[in-house]
């Protein structure tokens, strides 16, 4: 992901005098203003963004009242910036001194196939201009940003609001596990997505999982780049009481790690059961990977 944006954003709102010199002072437009420090790869769309919400804002005397509140708002609205970050503060003789951070991007978020946007580690839906223009590789680190498909009945929000979605929240409280994994392990996990199967043990096939429809959070799937699937279940967060604890979840997947550094013949991990499961391409049941779970070593 765009490793460049999070940081501090400097600007230095200048003044021209459009008024008399008295009073509060000169009134100052705030579509004069000085990039002090912004990082090289912000996209040139939220840069756009920014320049327009600072032109569309009311001009106000430098020392009068409501002329930070002014420049608040005006940056509150654009929908790159994480409104909790922004100061505004004098710079005299200059201007004000506003300070602000960019919200992070995480998430590819796609419907039906077709990519809609990317949200924050917030959830936020970001305005558009991720991975276009800008240097080859934040264009690459951008592609690396996982995706997670939306469902098909969510409704699409402007950009600063937050999509209501659940495979998406609970995606969302899952990253810092999603970290772990990749930190630990080395595994490069692509999608987000809910569980599409589940397996019935009385006829030992897996059948289509139904959609849950009473607010629980959705069992989640992680794809990993060669398309294998480790069947991971609720976050921690979720909160799940019939949910395996997160510590027996990521002991299980470093003996299967130990045993099978690239997953061997694992197709699909399924780490939430009771017990752990492995099956093949073909769907078949690998009985050696619930072996590994009861300190035995068999062979492959």
């Amino acid at each position: 992901m765009a490793k460049t944006l999070g940081l501090p954003i400097a600007l230095i709102l200048l003044g021209i005098s459009c008024g008399p010199s008295e009073g509060p002072g000169p009134v100052r437009a705030l579509s004069n203003f000085r990039v002090e420090q912004l990082p090289l790869e912000l996209p040139d769309l939220w840069k756009k963004s920014l320049e327009m919400s600072l032109a569309n804002a009311p001009s106000a005397p430098l020392l009068g009242p409501g002329s930070k509140d002014i420049v608040r708002r005006a940056l509150v609205d654009v929908g790159w910036i994480d409104p909790a970050s922004v100061t505004v503060e004098d710079s005299l003789p200059e201007g004000l001194r506003v300070t602000f951070k960019s919200r992070r991007p995480l998430y590819r978020v796609f419907k039906q196939g077709i990519a809609v946007g990317v949200v924050s580690h917030e959830g936020v839906l970001l305005p558009p201009g991720l991975g276009k223009g800008g240097s080859e590789s934040s264009q690459m680190e951008f592609l690396r940003n996982p995706k997670v498909p939306l469902d098909a009945d969510t409704l699409i929000p402007m950009p600063g609001r937050k999509p209501a979605d659940p495979v998406l929240s609970e995606a969302l409280r899952a990253w810092p596990e999603i970290q772990s994994i990749e930190g630990v392990s080395g595994l490069d996990i692509v999608r987000v997505e809910r569980q599409a199967e589940l397996w019935n043990s009385e006829t030992g096939f897996w059948e289509a999982a139904p959609r849950d429809e009473t607010g629980i959070p959705p069992p989640l799937c992680f794809v990993l780049g060669d398309g294998r699937e480790i069947y991971w279940g609720r976050s921690e967060r979720a909160n799940d009481p019939f949910g395996v604890p997160l510590g027996l979840k990521a002991a299980r997947l470093g003996a299967v790690m130990k045993k099978y550094p690239d997953f061997g013949p694992i197709y699909r991990l399924v780490l939430d059961f009771p017990k752990m499961r492995a099956f093949d391409h073909e769907g078949r049941d690998l009985a050696q990977i619930a072996a590994l779970e009861e300190g035995n070593s068999p062979g492959d």
